[in-house]
């Protein structure tokens, strides 16, 4: 969410080496690291990519919940296979 309450994108990364592990990285340099997060990935037809990426953004983020997800077809007609997204939501 942005600051106005509206819904968008925060940003994005293009690639086919250690995509995962690059978009955990870029994600944790623009949250704060000392909240605690429920986090939500999604993956388009790319299961494995999305349990790397799950897995290294709870390595480096303080997460009380976590999800993985199949993205819905709109994101999947839109940006294709193998896509990844990310949520985040400060925890109570």
């Amino acid at each position: 969410m942005k600051a106005d309450g509206r819904l968008g994108v925060a940003g994005g990364l293009v690639g086919k080496s250690r995509v995962p592990e690059r978009l955990a990285a870029y994600v944790a340099k623009r949250v704060d690291t000392r909240t605690r997060w429920r986090l939500m990935v999604g993956h388009c037809d790319a299961l494995a990519d999305g349990e790397t990426l799950l897995a290294d953004l709870r390595q480096r983020l303080d997460v009380s919940e976590s999800w993985l997800v199949e993205t819905g077809p709109a994101i999947g007609a839109h940006a294709g296979p193998g896509t990844l997204v990310v949520s985040l939501q400060p925890a109570d």
